[in-house]
């Protein structure tokens, strides 16, 4: 199958927290499974000049995971406690920055003996879309280097899932449109430096205040 990759990213106005100044940017991707990846990519930070520090790095990663899935039961008994499990997982790194998430869960039917026809019947259940949920992230206030510049930051995104089944001998799993879909979000945050000529003003104001109190 032809593996395709789509994602968007987006860079978000600078904002004041207690921290210092942060500067969010996000990716958003979608991407087929299973395996499957993606690259992301952000700008680097610019540092002005080295009128700004930067403090801290952030990345965060929130997806998921879904198929449209259909089981079957093959075998002549019944399977009354049948289960259909899904499991996916879910790994990143960015220069230093990287994380991973696993999950899975199980979806109940009761299928009837196999009625030899395909796709249909009492030993057939259609599940529908079934999702799973995947969110990790990682921070450094260390090398932080590689981050600073004007070029970009390319990191890598990969995932992968899988079906099995329990409560019968035998069973036909069927599954389309598996793929994972989210955003990354990288958060830099920094402090400013005063402009030497807001320092002098600075000064100024407070001899004169000193001054006054004098």
């Amino acid at each position: 199958m032809k593996m395709f990759a789509s994602a968007v990213a987006a860079l978000a106005v600078p904002a004041v927290s207690m921290a210092g100044t942060t500067i969010d940017q996000s990716f958003d991707f979608m991407f087929p499974l299973s395996p499957g990846m993606v690259t992301m990519e952000f700008d680097q930070f610019d540092d002005m000049g080295g009128m700004r520090i930067l403090k801290e790095v952030i990345l965060t990663v929130d997806a998921t995971m879904s198929a449209d899935a259909t089981a079957e039961n093959d075998s002549t008994l019944a399977a009354p406690s049948f289960e259909l499990q899904f499991n996916g997982s879910m790994l990143f790194e960015l220069l230093s920055l990287g994380g991973a998430d696993i999950a899975n869960d199980a979806f109940a039917a009761a299928l009837a003996p196999s009625d030899g026809v395909s796709g249909s019947g009492p030993d057939f259940n259609d599940y529908g879309t079934v999702s799973l949920g995947l969110s990790d992230g990682d921070s450094t206030t260390t090398d932080l280097a590689g981050f600073i510049g004007a070029g970009t930051v390319m990191g890598d995104l990969e995932s992968s899932g899988g079906f099995s089944f329990s409560g019968t001998t035998d069973a036909l799993l069927g599954f389309d449109n598996f793929h994972l879909v989210g955003k990354a979000t990288l958060t830099y945050v920094y402090n400013e430096i005063p402009a030497p000529g807001a320092a002098a003003l600075f000064g100024l104001g407070g001899l004169a205040a000193s001054r006054r109190r004098r």
